[in-house]
């Protein structure tokens, strides 16, 4: 069902890709993914993720285009806007709890009574079923479901590929991005760092840093940057997401690249950004430089 053409009674927000769209389309509503919308509630509270915040004001600010919204329990600050929400609106709300060990049985089972749990719910928003349910994930879920939470593809092209327009190959990671966060993209070309790979918890087939054992994560990591042929990473993290922020030296270690670390939040400070930038700029030119050194002492 397209969004465009779908009434309020049969649009449901979600929150990104670890909400089964699949499942969703098949009790005859349109899931449509809610891009975090930062200064539609103001500034957030100190200890609040300005992706999870700028979420909870893209629903609020647009209630009436919606029959339900379904959230995930991707990370805390998620499950806290999940409370938050029941205080401020009377749509119909669903938290998925969506374990984070991958590959073991007892996850598995979980999971299957969750996405149950989730039927009881749509059925629930109308007079019954509207489609016919997509069972569990016993070999019978749907592709998009399998690859969220069994099966992790790690094809080095998962990520969104972006034309090269010269300057610096470098790879742009993030759970999400708000509107602030677009803002600060349009600016790292213009420092000469064009983004080859623009990776996020959003992209078809990523792995994400939270599942447990993350190993799948790192390997993706590593195969994208020799795959895309990257001489850096930009990482784009908001203030308190702790889960990414403590994996930094790792990413580092593992790509044995030079990684950016940018913290935006619902304010970016674009003047400190850019300077940020501009430096990291000035890193890879050195590495380059010191790369092509050797080839061309071998060539006198």
């Amino acid at each position: 069902m397209d969004f465009l053409m779908a009434t309020p009674q049969q649009v449901i927000a979600t929150t990104g890709p670890q909400v089964p769209h699949d499942r969703i389309r098949a009790h005859g509503y349109a899931p449509v993914t809610l891009p975090p919308l930062a200064s539609a509630l103001g500034s957030p509270a100190a200890g609040v993720c300005a992706v999870a915040h700028g979420w909870a004001g893209a629903l609020l600010s647009d209630e009436s285009r919606f029959a339900a919204a379904v959230l995930t329990t991707r990370c805390d600050q998620l499950r806290r806007t999940f409370e938050t929400l029941r205080a401020r609106t009377r749509l119909p709300l669903f938290l998925l709890n969506v374990p984070a060990t991958h590959g073991a049985e007892t996850a598995r089972r979980l999971y299957e009574e969750e996405l149950k749990r989730l039927d009881r719910f749509l059925d629930r928003l109308g007079d019954g079923p509207q489609g016919e349910p997509v069972t569990g994930l016993g070999g019978t879920g749907s592709a998009s479901e399998t690859s969220t939470f069994g099966v992790l593809r790690l094809a080095p092209d998962a990520a969104v590929a972006r034309p090269f327009c010269g300057g610096f190959r470098v790879g742009m990671l993030a759970c999400c991005l708000t509107e602030a966060d677009d803002a600060v993209l349009q600016m790292l070309p213009l420092v000469g760092l064009q983004i080859a790979v623009h990776a996020t918890e959003g992209s078809v087939g990523t792995p994400t840093i939270g599942q447990r054992p993350n190993a799948p994560f790192f390997a993706w990591l590593r195969q994208t940057s020799r795959a895309a042929g990257l001489e850096g990473w930009i990482h784009v993290r908001q203030p308190w997401c702790d889960l990414y922020h403590a994996e930094v030296p790792r990413m580092i270690s593992e790509t044995a690249l030079p990684w950016l670390d940018l913290e935006t939040g619902a304010s970016p400070a674009f003047a400190s950004l850019r300077m940020r930038a501009e430096a990291f700029a000035e890193t890879l030119q050195a590495c380059r430089a010191a790369a092509r050194a050797p080839a061309e002492g071998l060539g006198r």
